[in-house]
């Protein structure tokens, strides 16, 4: 009788066992997911900030050549009113 208790006592603890390692994989499933969402969105935002920064930049020039003709024609309008 004991082997026979011992047997379902056995099966019960596996039992318990496996549903928690069912758990446990479906918890790391989730936290995987989430690590992988937060991942995408960090990277997003590095990829949004480097397009932003590569913007600026063009901006910068664009101005910057905006500035040199400004000063070249006042530059100019100097030299032919002098004239």
């Amino acid at each position: 009788m004991s082997n026979i208790q011992s047997n379902d006592s056995l099966r019960e603890l596996n039992a318990k066992l496996l549903a928690e390692i069912d758990e446990l994989i479906a918890e790391d499933k989730v936290k995987k997911m989430k690590l992988k969402q937060e991942l995408k969105a960090r990277i997003e935002l590095e990829k949004n900030k480097a397009d932003s920064s590569a913007e600026n930049v063009r901006r910068d020039v664009k101005i910057t050549e905006i500035k040199a003709g400004i000063r070249k024609e006042q530059r100019a309008n100097l030299s032919s009113t002098k004239k």
